[in-house]
């Protein structure tokens, strides 16, 4: 069943040519091709411009309980051709925080991305195209864009039972969902996230008008009542996850450790000091943990640990060894661990934060899959990878070495390894086996040793970002990228790269096409 919304939204002029004034020049020069900016367009095309939710339209919940990494999308259509000029959602609390948006043909294919700044208040963000990206009449499209700290605006039930929501020749077909930087497909309870569109039909279809009568719509937007709050961020089960992620009861200490709330919009340098264990830690003299659901706090393990179970969660935890989770588990968490390394097999849904990792004769993070099955969802943030140690001349240590993964968020980690020492290798490193490595996004990291800062491998460059990372080149021995895997010259302006710095300079690539002999 077709509804309506109560009126499209027009552009916003005051706010959008602001954000103009304040970024352009210094954001411009920095980005590819492929990434769009709020690039200044014509004033016909701002005013034609419009999308299927009002300007005053307030989520049911601006921003949900959930602070998972996630990216979010709203499938469209429209029934004329014409183009697709800003993409737009709906920023509360933490969730103002900068970060990019993209879209994506009904092939799968991203065609169009875009950067959305921090901002101070509530309310609706836009990010205009620096090309606008045609529209096909009757063609299905969709916009997304990542919350890398979750807090995202829902409202359940939009989309119920096949339902719609249409502006003009706009049709939003409903909101999806994914934990990873590739396009969402996932859907839930018919959810909409609050993400939307300005489009401008073509001037030979028809001339846009103003917002439509209120009187023609037949069915507008639900307000859920407050009893839609108490739960309003849907833990979906994907049809390819084994075993759902309950929320885990803590059962082994009466003085758990509170996880600190970044402030909205700040990454703040992980060191020593803000990573890993503090206070009193009582030893535990297991080796493998094997209890579904449970959540360990406060303890310390003499030596390294075998996760065995599903939804295990470790906070403010020493481990005088390494941490080994798999094979094929999902839900784990490491919060403020300290240990020597952390190894991933085959599993999903993971997530390492606040972390120190100081490896010893080998990787501080290894991830891979294995027989055919990847490593998914993997979220890896806040975390102090150290200066390793070595007692062997056969050592080769990466800061994070990945093989076989789909989804993965490195975000805000410090890998600080300083001045080169033989056994050290690369800070990132994918190389494509085991399946391959699909959408992996680096963003906001502190990038300083190694022989290279990061190696290319994905199994196809689509989905690869590299973003907002600070390197220090003095520190790196042959450069900052190491070719590999299915990136090319040929194809590695496909792989998004903005907002780099190298000693403090703007960079404009990390890895570029010279790279590759």
């Amino acid at each position: 069943m077709k509804s309506h919304p109560t009126g499209a939204r027009s552009a916003r002029p005051a706010t959008l040519f602001s954000l103009l004034t304040a970024l352009t020049a210094a954001v411009i020069a920095l980005l590819p091709h492929v990434l769009a900016t709020a690039a200044p367009v014509s004033e016909r095309s701002a005013a034609s411009s419009y999308g299927v939710w009002s300007d005053s339209t307030v989520p049911a919940v601006p921003s949900s309980d959930d602070s998972r990494s996630v990216t979010l999308g709203l499938v469209f259509s429209s029934a004329t051709a014409g183009r697709l000029h800003a993409v737009q959602y709906y920023a509360a609390g933490a969730n103002r925080v900068a970060t990019t948006g993209d879209v994506w043909n009904g092939a799968g294919r991203r065609v169009a991305s875009v950067r959305f700044p921090a901002t101070a208040n509530d309310g609706w963000k836009t990010a205009w195209l620096s090309s606008s990206v045609r529209i096909r009449a009757g063609e299905k499209y969709t916009v997304s864009y990542r919350a890398p700290r979750g807090r995202h605006a829902m409202e359940t039930g939009v989309f119920a039972n096949g339902g719609t929501l249409s502006a003009k020749d706009l049709t939003a077909h409903r909101g999806t969902f994914g934990y990873g930087t590739g396009r969402p497909t996932e859907t839930s309870r018919g959810s909409h996230y609050f993400i939307d569109v300005l489009f401008a039909p073509s001037s030979k279809t028809s001339t846009p008008v103003p917002s439509p009568d209120p009187t023609t719509t037949s069915s507008p937007t639900p307000t859920p009542t407050p009893t839609t709050t108490s739960s309003p961020t849907p833990t979906p089960t994907p049809t390819t996850t084994s075993s759902p992620t309950p929320t885990p009861t803590p059962t082994t200490t009466s003085n758990p450790t509170p996880t600190p709330t970044e402030p909205a919009g700040t990454c703040v340098k992980p060191d020593a000091t803000n990573t890993g264990t503090t206070g009193t830690l009582t030893a535990d003299s297991r080796t493998t943990l094997s209890t579904p659901g449970e959540v360990i706090e406060n303890k310390r393990f003499s030596e390294r640990i075998l996760i065995r179970a599903n939804n295990i969660t470790l906070r403010n935890v020493q481990v005088d060894g390494g941490i080994d989770i798999g094979d094929e588990l999902s839900g784990i968490t490491l919060d403020h661990v300290r240990a020597e390394s952390a190894g991933v097999t085959s599993s999903d849904n993971v997530t390492i934060q606040y972390s120190h990792l100081k490896a010893h004769n080998g990787d501080a993070l290894y991830v891979s899959g294995w027989d055919g099955v990847q490593t998914t969802n993997l979220t890896v943030k806040h975390n102090f990878i150290d200066r390793p140690t070595f007692t062997s001349s056969d050592a080769h240590w990466d800061g994070i070495q990945m093989r076989g993964v789909r989804n993965v968020d490195i975000y805000c980690n410090n890998f600080d390894v300083g001045a080169w020492q033989y056994e050290y290798n690369v800070l990132i490193y994918s190389e494509p086996a085991f399946g391959g490595n699909y959408n992996i996004a680096v963003d906001s990291n502190w990038l300083n040793g190694g022989n290279f800062a990061i190696m290319g491998g994905a199994s196809v460059p689509d989905g690869y970002t590299i973003t907002n990372n600070k390197l220090r080149g003095a520190d790196f021995y042959f450069g900052l990228c190491y070719p590999g895997g299915g990136i090319t010259a040929e194809n590695i302006d496909q792989v998004i790269q903005a907002g780099n710095t190298l000693d403090g300079a703007p960079l404009e690539k990390v890895c570029k096409a010279s790279d590759f002999g």
